[in-house]
């Protein structure tokens, strides 16, 4: 079995884990939530990490390890590799009103409830080039002894948590089942 079969198996597994649903998405090493900055555009909006919880992710299993990642307008999270870059990111995040590449949510054996975002077929993942700082994000080189990694949060879960905050102007038009009263605004 070679690296992305046993990837696509994991991924797979996964599936059993994280049901479909709105998350926010944190960055385990500094506990900083994915958000977006810019304007609603395809292919404009470059990811930034945030303390506050202003963003929510759709997180959909397509099956075969395959998953997508859209935002409230429907915008698909993908990743820009067409242009030049500084070493040693090899690209960057941005959005899209289709789906450009699927992800794969490959469990962390160390840290249960964690994942990585891998892309299919290459040897890429996504990762900030600073754990402790907010940064844009990037894609860069898969590297088992330095790989981080990430969490989903539910709506619920970001309420009990008194380290975040919500704001209800990212989420109202993301999901019915939300209740602005649940959060702060920001």
């Amino acid at each position: 079995m070679n690296v992305q079969q046993n990837l696509a198996i994991q991924s797979q597994a996964q599936a059993q884990v994280v049901p479909n649903g709105w998350y926010s998405i944190f960055h385990v090493a500094s506990s900083l939530a994915l958000d977006v900055s810019g304007e609603d555009d395809d292919a404009a909006m470059v990811f930034i990490y945030t303390g506050q919880v202003n963003q929510l992710w759709l997180v959909q299993n397509h099956g075969g390890g395959a998953w997508s990642i859209q935002n409230a307008n429907g915008r698909f999270l993908s990743l820009r590799t067409d242009r030049g870059v500084p070493a040693p990111m090899l690209g960057s995040a941005v959005l899209c009103s289709e789906m450009q590449h699927p992800w794969m949510l490959i469990p962390d054996p160390t840290s249960p409830g964690t994942f990585r975002f891998w892309v299919p077929n290459t040897m890429l993942v996504a990762d900030p080039p600073d754990a402790s700082a907010a940064t844009v994000a990037g894609l860069y080189p898969y590297d088992p002894t330095m790989i981080q990694t990430w969490r989903l949060a539910t709506p619920a879960e970001n309420v009990a948590n008194p380290g975040t905050t919500t704001s209800r102007r990212a989420h109202r038009r993301s999901d019915p089942s939300i209740t602005p009263a649940a959060y702060d605004e920001v």
